[in-house]
């Protein structure tokens, strides 16, 4: 009995309790979700703010593309680009091999 008595006590507590104890949140959790809510009012009222959206995601250009690579492979690019000067991310890589591949196959 000695695993389960700590069951039966927590089950023996819930029973002397109701229902609406068990579920009410304590005061502070109360407060805390009022002036939550409160800030969020506020920010709602204030005007939006006009930003001009950039980057590679939001330009027509660009098509985002999932590619499988093997890991190691993977992890030696990133290194080889953190060495890189000229602080290039690995869709900028992908995107000169690509367009070189056409170039050469053009030819």
């Amino acid at each position: 009995m000695g695993k389960f008595k700590n069951a039966l006590d927590v089950a023996n507590e819930r029973e002397s309790s109701t229902l609406v104890d068990i579920l009410a949140p304590a005061p502070v959790e109360l407060v805390a979700k009022e002036s939550r809510a409160k800030e969020i009012l506020r920010s709602a009222d204030r005007a939006p703010i006009d930003r001009k959206r950039s980057g590679k995601r939001n330009d027509p250009d660009y098509e985002p593309i999932t590619v499988f690579v093997r890991k190691a492979t993977y992890k030696k690019v990133k290194m080889a680009l953190l060495e890189d000067e000229r602080n290039k991310q690995a869709g900028e890589l992908i995107e000169e091999l690509l367009s070189k591949w056409i170039d050469e196959r053009q030819r």
